[in-house]
């Protein structure tokens, strides 16, 4: 029940990650950094959702650098990809090929 638990936090967290981030990116200050608005949180579960995203991206570029080795440059082309991939769906297609970019690596 734990690792139910768990998992579906995971989700969730990561599911409002993509699009709270998505949401609040407004205009680019020196190409460099996106300009966020201000998080608003307004049930108990938007509190949940925004503690365990921000409590797994606090650890995200030292995973991506350990396991990936992307830094902080590459965060750009790793959230671009994140977005295609969860926009994507069950397309058969881009499963096919991500299976062939992760075999490929």
């Amino acid at each position: 029940m734990k690792k139910v638990f768990l998992m579906a936090l995971v989700v969730m967290a990561s599911a409002s990650f993509n699009v709270a981030f998505a949401a609040k990116k407004k205009k680019k200050d020196n190409g460099k950094q996106p300009v966020v608005a201000p998080v608003v949180l307004a049930t108990s579960s938007d509190s949940l959702s925004y503690v365990a995203g921000k409590s797994m991206t606090n650890g995200l570029l030292p995973f991506l650098k350990q396991q990936h080795g992307i830094d902080s440059t590459g965060m750009a082309d790793f959230v671009r990809g994140l977005k295609d991939m969860l926009d994507a769906g069950d397309d058969p297609k881009i499963k096919a090929y991500s299976a062939g970019m992760s075999i490929g690596a």
